[in-house]
């Protein structure tokens, strides 16, 4: 199970209140849910819009990557002095 499939699962077991137990049917349901253009556009929708809301955008990520790799550098390199 891919890790896309693994949170379209969880996503539907919360929705629906399927246990554990019923994961793969979850699992099956989920990707069904999905494949329906209208269910993909709806959270295609929510995530750009929370990705507004909240400033993200892939040059932010990378960005703030970039600096946290810089600084784990710095510091293998101040532990091996």
């Amino acid at each position: 199970m891919s890790g896309n499939e693994r949170n379209q699962a969880r996503a539907y077991m919360e929705a629906y209140g399927y246990p554990e137990s019923k994961r793969d049917s979850a699992k099956v349901n989920a990707v069904k849910l999905m494949g329906k253009p209208a269910a993909a556009n709806y959270i295609r929708n929510k995530l750009e819009k929370l990705g507004e809301k909240h400033d993200i955008t892939t040059d932010r990520i990378l960005n703030e990557l970039a600096a946290e790799g810089i600084k784990v550098k710095r510091l293998i390199v101040a532990s091996v002095e």
